[in-house]
């Protein structure tokens, strides 16, 4: 089978640095790059997504893994949510 990485792939460390009440977006962005998505309304939730996928030959691919990170946001732009 070939795997393949869609998305972002997030080191571990790097998310237990984000500091709940400290941390603020300029930070989160240049910790972590620009998000996947931003929630669409009030735009204080940032979402990260990144996915394994798995195909043998001609068959149908699969995912195999996804991982959804989201950063919520105050707003004054600091961290209240990981």
């Amino acid at each position: 089978p070939t795997l393949t990485k869609h998305g972002q792939s997030l080191d571990p460390e790097v998310i237990k640095s984000i500091r709940i009440g400290k941390t603020n977006r300029q930070q989160v962005a240049a910790m972590l790059g620009a998000p996947s998505a931003i929630s669409t309304f009030d735009q204080e939730a940032w979402y990260y997504i990144g996915s394994k996928i798995e195909q043998t030959a001609f068959f149908k691919s699969h995912t195999v893994e996804r991982k959804i990170l989201v950063i919520r946001f105050g707003k004054k732009g600091v961290v209240t949510q990981l």
